[in-house]
């Protein structure tokens, strides 16, 4: 238990000190409102994403004795719909345990992943998908799984922060079998990155205002006798 409640700690405290530092810019920083549907989407976000973090790995077999690794990855994503998109992901990473056994990895990881408000300047977003890990010599190689939760706040055009906590269990790969056995290894990673949004569409106040809108012009059109 003790295991699984780690990483949870760590996701929750990045998490409180993004929401504690973005939290009173949120009452100055108000967007104008946006008329049609998904405007704030290709405005503010957009289709093609370079997306990166930076965080802690830990593995979580067995009650204790696991300790917090380094963790760093940068991807890239490209979305079908606002609502959904496919990213993929290189990711470095350590895994340790009781202080003794120390391996450092890579992986290259395909995720479908689903945002669940794309329209609102915070959103949290969910994923799942796999991908294959390897020792940084890549003696060592397999497949995993993974999935993963987090959330979005969009500073500003075309610039996110994202918090997010990662499930993987791995096949084919054993960590240690003098520990684990013959079980396979699974792992939480967690994370603090950024995510750049390129070929952002960026609405203009014209753009936003329909022609039923009222508006000084359309409230008292020109009369010609």
């Amino acid at each position: 238990m003790s295991s699984c409640l780690k990483p949870f700690s760590l996701f929750l405290f990045m998490f409180l000190c993004v929401a504690f530092g973005f939290a009173q810019s949120t009452a100055t920083n108000v967007k104008p409102p946006i008329r049609s549907s998904h405007d704030y989407f290709y405005e503010y976000r957009g289709n093609n994403v370079l997306t990166g973090g930076l965080g802690a790995s830990l593995i979580s077999n067995g009650e204790a004795g696991g300790s917090y690794g380094f963790y760093g990855q940068l991807g890239y994503k490209q979305h079908v719909t606002p609502y959904l998109n496919f990213n993929l992901t290189f990711n470095a990473f350590s895994l340790e345990y009781d202080k003794k056994l120390n391996k450092s990895f890579m992986s290259l990881d395909l995720n479908l992943e689903s945002v669940l408000m794309p329209d609102s300047f915070i959103t949290p977003y969910v994923y799942l998908g796999g991908g294959m890990k390897t020792t940084d010599k890549f003696s060592e190689k397999g497949l995993k799984v993974q999935g993963g939760f987090g959330g979005e706040y969009m500073l500003k055009h075309g610039f996110g922060i994202k918090v997010f906590a990662e499930y993987n269990h791995t096949f084919l790969v054993h960590f240690d079998e003098r520990i684990f056995g013959e079980s396979n290894v699974s792992f939480w990673r967690v994370g603090l990155g950024i995510n750049y949004y390129l070929g952002k569409t960026r609405i203009t106040k014209k753009q936003r205002i329909s022609d039923d809108e009222p508006t000084i012009i359309n409230s008292n059109p020109i009369k010609y006798k």
